[in-house]
């Protein structure tokens, strides 16, 4: 800092003159979202976003817990992650800036050993309706998918279970 007095006409006044520093960048993990649960093995791309507003990104790093996975230079900031066991796990991205400064964004990822899907409850409550129950494991993704043929399926539903047992009700007219 610089500091100087003026003394003009008897007046009198301080200038202060700071000298702009490095701002630190800024990094957010865009996939997967925190808190999500995969199934056993798990495999997903971590991939961040990362800025500078007063410079440029010099790496991105990615982390498993404290062990290193990768670091990347240049955008897109992603990196492959497979074979995660049943578990939990925190990953994170380490931005560093052209001026040495960093900061860091962590997320959560939760991994477990899916139940088989069991059916029950098989019902047609009208000839253009079906409903079932299936077994499921609480935060996975579910997807239905309806086939004519059995040979081309399409999607016609995709949920996140909310208990060990999902009832599915489709009132669409078959294709």
């Amino acid at each position: 800092m610089l500091f100087r007095s003026v003394t003009t006409q008897n007046m009198r006044g301080t200038v202060t003159v700071q000298a702009v520093g490095n701002v630190p960048p800024t990094v957010a993990i865009t996939n997967p979202p925190n808190g999500v649960v995969l199934s056993a093995p798990a495999a997903m791309a971590l991939a961040a976003t990362a800025a500078d507003s007063d410079g440029n990104i010099a790496n991105v790093k990615f982390f498993q817990g404290t062990t290193s996975l990768a670091t990347v230079t240049s955008s897109p900031y992603a990196v492959a992650v497979s074979n995660l066991a049943a578990g939990d796990y925190s990953f994170s991205a380490v931005a560093t800036d052209n001026g040495g400064l960093s900061a860091t964004n962590a997320i959560a990822v939760h991994v477990v050993t899916p139940v088989p899907v069991v059916l029950s409850g098989l019902q047609r409550p009208s000839p253009t309706s079906f409903q079932f129950n299936h077994s499921a494991s609480v935060g996975l993704r579910y997807v239905m998918q309806r086939s004519s043929n059995l040979t081309s399926f399409t999607p016609i539903n995709t949920n996140t279970a909310a208990s060990n047992t999902v009832t599915f009700f489709d009132s669409r007219s078959e294709e």
